[in-house]
């Protein structure tokens, strides 16, 4: 049986769509500090008219429809980086401005345009005829900004689904896989001294610099792959102790952003800044951090920062039936890419191994910007592309 999704909003869906992610926008949600909008979601769901609607132990919100084996999930980030110099901004961060299309504010494309036109999304499938036979989530998590995967990990162990979509920004096309990502930190050991007398020490920040041009020219040796494009490495952040004027410092750290391509190991990274240090003769070494936080509700989370690059091959059945109810939707088939940046994605398939894919309204540019916005047509149009995928899944798998 072929079953009906209307291509379009209502005028009155549209409405309430807008003034939900308003709403969000409006509620500051720094990682660990997302109570407030994690509970604006669920009062959302809840008057929707999901199945269930609850907030599990890390704090992620969850929202529940139907009750089949087959298991769908959406989900979106809750969590924002931070505003920077207010004064900086043309619009205020937290006021959801509407202008000439647009609307702006903290979290406009990343990420919370994705978790609204997802709730939005699931209302307008619900008013459809579709007899669902499975389950579908849509699930807030928390902490993404501070660590990739790391509450995404737990909603996954808990509810096993055998799909994911993210609701990253996508630029209304579909992304099926990410460069992965680690950070080191590199410690160089010297001999302190006073600054007057800098010859009695050995100072430490001379050696990091050494090292760091040799990390800069890895670059060029790194491998390229078709899809995923080229490995990359830069060095972010740099301290040294004693933290003195007038003291040469005889320990200097430095954390390396480490961009990875298919295969590449948390011993291979390791292994090419441990070998700069010994080709210069400089003491020191090289781990992977670590991250370590309590949640709001309390939950700690912890887990090595190395993340596995991933890819869904562009045949996978999740593609294909993704494309599907996109192509129904806007009437074209959607563009299939990458991000560039990285996201849950890193676990739910880069760890997990739950086939995944991208599909969201806002573009990458705009994220963590001054200039964080959305354009409300794409909000529209993603509701109903979610509901479409949705339609598409389910009948692909009856």
């Amino acid at each position: 049986m072929e079953y009906t999704v209307k291509k379009k909003l209502n005028s009155e869906d549209q409405k309430h769509l807008v003034r939900f992610l308003r709403d969000l926008i409006g509620i500051p949600s720094l990682p660990r500090q997302e109570k407030n909008v994690i509970d604006r979601i669920g009062e959302e769901m809840s008057k929707i008219g999901f199945d269930d609607v609850y907030v599990d132990s890390v704090g992620n919100i969850i929202g529940k429809i139907g009750d089949g084996n087959k298991k769908l999930l959406f989900e979106s980030h809750v969590d924002t980086v931070g505003i920077g110099d207010i004064a900086r901004w043309d619009y205020h961060p937290f006021i959801g401005k509407v202008e000439d299309g647009f609307i702006y504010g903290r979290g406009a494309s990343d990420d919370k345009q994705g978790i609204a036109s997802m709730v939005y999304g699931m209302k307008h499938l619900m008013q459809s005829d579709l007899e669902l036979d499975g389950t579908i989530y849509v699930v807030g998590v928390v902490q993404e900004e501070d660590c990739n995967g790391g509450a995404m990990e737990h909603v996954c162990n808990h509810i096993h689904p055998d799909g994911i979509i993210l609701g990253e920004a996508t630029n209304l096309g579909i992304n099926r896989g990410q460069r992965g990502r680690t950070e080191m930190m590199v410690t160089v050991k010297g001999k302190s001294a006073h600054a007057a007398n800098p010859h009695q020490g050995i100072n430490a920040v001379y050696h990091a610099s050494k090292i760091i041009s040799k990390i800069e020219s890895l670059n060029d040796s790194f491998p390229v792959q078709d899809f995923l494009g080229k490995a990359t490495v830069a060095v972010t952040r740099m301290i040294a102790d004693p933290d003195s004027t007038n003291t040469i410092p005889d320990i200097c750290q430095f954390t390396v952003d480490r961009r990875l391509v298919l295969g590449e190991t948390e011993e291979k990274c390791l292994g090419e800044l441990t070998k700069i240090l010994q080709d210069e003769g400089v003491e020191g070494n090289v781990e992977i951090l670590e991250y370590v936080a309590l949640s709001y509700t309390g939950f700690k989370i912890q887990l090595k920062e190395f993340f596995s690059a991933w890819e869904l091959p562009i045949n996978h059945d999740l593609v294909k039936v993704a494309s599907s109810g996109l192509e129904e939707s806007f009437g074209k088939k959607p563009r299939i890419g990458k991000w560039s940046f990285s996201t849950d994605g890193v676990i739910t398939m880069g760890k997990l191994g739950i086939p995944t894919i991208g599909f969201a309204p806002g573009d990458e540019q705009d994220a963590h910007s001054l200039n964080d916005k959305v354009n409300i047509n794409d909000l529209y149009k993603a509701a109903v592309g979610y509901a479409h995928i949705a339609k598409s899944y389910y009948n692909k798998n009856d």
